[in-house]
């Protein structure tokens, strides 16, 4: 069993396929055969993004997602239940839309693709660049074309 939170970084009304995300990345994770996970997902705009990344990357620019991982290093930690606090993931919807009208796709495969890539670097998945040959960026988009009749939005 995982658990999955989602929130938004403002305190103003969540868009109405808020409830549908946490589903989406339940899937995400199973699709990975990942059990016992409790993820955060924080929804922000820019601004929070660039204070983020600077604090964290050292970046003064925003970025579409950031991973926290708690898995890092010893493995999963030690708990008396079966669900384990795996990280935390922050995307910027400003920036997701950006990425969309860039790349020319849809704002939902894009939404997906950045929960998607933000869960596999909590799982420990790293890249370096964009080069789309790169295992990370390719388990990325298998899990994208598998998971598109999902409806997120």
């Amino acid at each position: 069993m995982n658990v999955v939170d989602v929130s938004f970084a403002e305190p103003e009304e969540p868009p109405s396929w808020f409830a549908r995300v946490e589903k989406f990345c339940l899937g995400v994770l199973d699709t990975l055969h990942l059990d016992g996970w409790e993820l955060s997902v924080v929804f922000c705009d820019d601004t929070a993004m660039t204070r983020l990344n600077l604090e964290y990357r050292g970046i003064d620019a925003p970025t579409d997602v950031l991973s926290f991982s708690q898995l890092e290093g010893e493995g999963v930690p030690e708990s008396d239940s079966d669900i384990h606090a795996a990280g935390d993931i922050v995307v910027s919807l400003n920036a997701v839309q950006r990425n969309a009208q860039d790349f020319g796709v849809e704002y939902e495969q894009e939404l997906k693709r950045v929960l998607i890539h933000g869960i596999l670097h909590v799982a420990g998945h790293d890249h370096i660049g964009d080069a789309e040959d790169q295992e990370m960026l390719m388990l990325q988009e298998r899990l994208v074309n598998e998971l598109s009749q999902e409806s997120l939005l």
